[in-house]
Order: C-alpha cells, then structure tokens, then sequence
C-alpha cells in the first residue's frame, strides 16, 4: 500500500514532501514534523529520489548563478539548480512542483540536504513575500534576534544558550523575513538542531545526544522538540540582529547584549 504524502503548514503554503525512497522520506519528515498539518491541496510540490548517479548536466536557458558547488539556470517559469557534488532539483516556479535527483552522499554530509532543499523552496517562498538568510532565529516574548555569521562563528552555541535559558527556536539555519506595518518579521523554518560533541558537551540538556566515547568527530543531528519543551515559536517581530558572532567577539558578550 503506497502511504499518501505527509504535508506541512509553511505559513499558508501547504507543503507536499515525499519520496519514493525510505532513507529520503524518513529526512524529510524529521526535517518538517514539527510544521506537520492536516492533508490538504498542496501549493508547493516536493519530490525527492536517490540516484546511483547524475546524468550529465545540460542546462537549458541561462546561467544565473554559478560556483564550485551550486549551478543555477532559468529557462522560463523553470529553474534549474545543479549541486555537481550531491544532485540536480528542478523547479516549476509556475506550478509550485520541485523535482530532485539525490545522490546518497547528500544524505550523509551534514548540511548538503536541507541547503538543497531550501535552495529549491526560495523563490517560490520569495513569491508569497518570505526571504530566507542564513542564521540562527530565537524569540522571547514576541521578538526575534537573529544570529548571522559564517561557519564556526558560533551561531550555534549562542542559539542553544538562548534556548537553555528559556528563548524559543524559530529557526536553527533559514529563518523566513517579511514585513508589514510593524517592522520586519521573523518566521519559522524547521530542521534539526546539530553540533559537535564539543559544543553539546557545554549544555546539560544536550549530553544525551553527544557520541559514544571513541567515536570520530562528527556533528550529531537531532530533534530540537527532543531536547527542549515547547521549543518552537511559529513568528515574531525582529528585535535585533547581531552580525557575526565571531571568534574575534567573544560569544560570552553576544549574548550578554541580548
């Protein structure tokens, strides 16, 4: 019996994200379970498979954008984003259906799977007015902070000691800005929290999910709802956004302005 594809409630936008194989599916609901919905019509369509191998990529229309690890082509309402290292995703921007073909390396580097994937839900989120940026969003009391800054600035460590001291998650990577009359908006886009063993090992609450003795370093994904009560908060107003939480700024004082 095939099962029906789970849906998720992207702030009005109902998504659709399915897979025919079970390792992309269980992602993808780990990933999106906390914003799990009643079925209904889907706006946004999301199709992921594994594929021993990526055809030859032949991009149709023009390059948009392109680097070492991400191609981007436009041929009409029809976005092409080719990742030489993990797959290819097509989007109908028109229709709202994103097509992929994963290799199994996406699944296992951290990070590679939920950048395709929001890579892919962007523009169509830019069409219903949500931009996304790279940081860690927590709320209290309705407003948001925003933690932007490059690998190992220590978004992460700073987002769980807001979290351990009674913050709520919008979200650990892609946070959603809009704006309306009040200011910007901040709103929530799920995914795992994750962390090497040397940043969990700071917060009690998180020593459950460390690695076993002896285990090789690797950053441990988990459910943010796994570790904190009550965790997520769907929107809230920006409060203030603290660019590049570096080595250079001590973490201590970045969240003691907060």
């Amino acid at each position: 019996m095939i099962k029906p594809p789970r849906t998720y409630d992207l702030h009005g936008a109902c998504l659709s994200a399915h897979s025919p194989d079970r390792a992309i599916d269980q992602r993808l609901e780990a990933v999106f379970g906390p914003f799990a919905c009643p079925a209904r019509p889907a706006d946004i369509d999301l199709e992921l498979r594994l594929v021993r191998s990526l055809a030859p990529w032949q991009p149709a229309g023009v390059i948009v954008s392109e680097s070492r690890l991400l191609i981007c082509a436009l041929n009409g309402p029809h976005l092409s984003a080719h990742f030489p290292r993990w797959g290819t995703l097509t989007v109908d921007l028109a229709g709202g259906v994103i097509r992929g073909e994963l290799l199994p390396e996406a699944l296992d580097h951290y990070g590679a799977f939920d950048d395709m994937v929001i890579i892919a839900l962007g523009p169509l989120l830019r069409r219903r007015g949500f931009f996304t940026v790279h940081a860690f969003a927590a709320a209290k009391d309705g407003r948001a902070a925003l933690l932007v800054g490059d690998i190992g600035a220590g978004k992460t460590t700073t987002g769980f000691s807001l979290l351990s001291a009674g913050w709520k998650l919008v979200s650990n990577d892609s946070p959603l800005l809009s704006q309306d009359q009040s200011g910007v908006i901040v709103s929530a886009y799920p995914g795992l929290l994750a962390a090497y063993d040397d940043t969990l090992a700071r917060f009690p609450v998180l020593h459950p999910f460390m690695g076993a003795a002896g285990d090789p370093p690797a950053k441990r994904a988990f459910p943010a709802d796994a570790a904190f009560a009550d965790v997520w908060q769907r929107q809230a107003l920006s409060l203030i956004h603290i660019s590049e939480p570096t080595r250079r700024t001590p973490i201590s004082y970045a969240v003691f302005c907060l």
